[in-house]
């Protein structure tokens, strides 16, 4: 906002870091937003209060993380080791190939320190694996490895901090958790059903299934809805 609003009609900003990464800003028009009645005022302040909200959580968050960053100590040592091991094996790290896992175990002892401890390779290697696969692909060259070690150093952090504050007994984190584990117990059901059914399913019963009405085959079946919005309870 303060580069956008510095800029003259037709500028370009040099490069803005913004919550996606950097950012060239381009100004192209300015209008004037009319100033809010009080009347309107009062109608928008619960928008108006869930955005700064956000945004303030936003700010500490990033501020948060950029203090953990700041305050590590990143081994050079360690990260050439554990860089040498998967610089040339990115597609089996991609896939998180034990014998590549067990390498960075044993050649990275530290890859980083900071005030509340030490990231080792093995540290490493354990948050990895609860990573998701975006984030493990992520690694791609020497910086791109070194960013992703800070990013799970800082996470296990957070993850310290979080059972230190015992969140993890709380009855409402137990029961997400208890809840997740169902949805994901469900799925795997799910699907080994559909797996048993596709498995049973023949030829001759999908043509059967479409000689009943060929005509619902010939093209998606379509479905028009329509949101009806009424001005009160009463009157829907």
């Amino acid at each position: 906002e303060e580069a956008a609003f510095r800029l003259k009609i037709g500028e370009v900003s040099g490069p803005v870091q913004t919550a996606q990464g950097y950012s060239l800003i381009r100004v192209t028009d300015r209008s004037t937003v009319p100033v809010l009645t009080e009347a309107d005022f009062n109608r928008q302040r619960g928008r108006l209060t869930e955005y700064v909200l956000k945004k303030k959580r936003e700010l500490a968050a990033r501020a948060h993380m950029q203090g953990f960053i700041d305050a590590a100590d990143v081994d050079p040592s360690g990260i050439e080791a554990a860089w040498r091991v998967v610089s040339n094996r990115l597609s089996d790290l991609h896939r998180l190939d034990s014998e590549v896992l067990w390498a960075i175990r044993t050649e990275a002892e530290t890859l980083l320190d900071h005030p509340e401890g030490r990231f080792s390779g093995e540290d490493f290697v354990r948050e990895l694996l609860a990573s998701l696969p975006g984030q493990v692909n992520a690694v791609r060259d020497r910086e791109s490895f070194r960013e992703v070690v800070l990013g799970l150093a800082y996470r296990q952090h957070l993850m310290e901090l979080a059972d230190g504050a015992g969140l993890g007994e709380q009855s409402e984190v137990r029961d997400s958790i208890q809840e997740t584990w169902l949805h994901h117990l469900e799925g795997l059901a799910m699907e080994e059903l559909r797996t048993q059914v596709r498995a049973e399913i023949t030829p001759a019963d999908l043509y059967e299934e479409y000689s009943r009405d060929p005509s619902l085959y010939h093209e998606p079946v379509q479905l028009d809805l329509q949101r009806v919005v009424l001005a009160d309870r009463e009157t829907a």
